[in-house]
């Protein structure tokens, strides 16, 4: 799966990296890698 690493190993993301996720669902890719880098602004959208 892509959450699960090979993904995320091939990104080889970086702390200092900004990030946006779009429509993955569930999230996991998302989640998989902002457990690589810091975490700055926490940005909680509703509809």
């Amino acid at each position: 799966m892509h959450a699960k690493g090979s993904v995320v190993e091939m990104l080889a993301p970086q702390f200092d990296w900004h990030a946006l996720d779009i429509a993955t669902a569930a999230g996991r890719a998302a989640f998989a890698v902002a457990q690589r880098r810091r975490l700055r602004h926490r940005i909680r959208l509703q509809a």
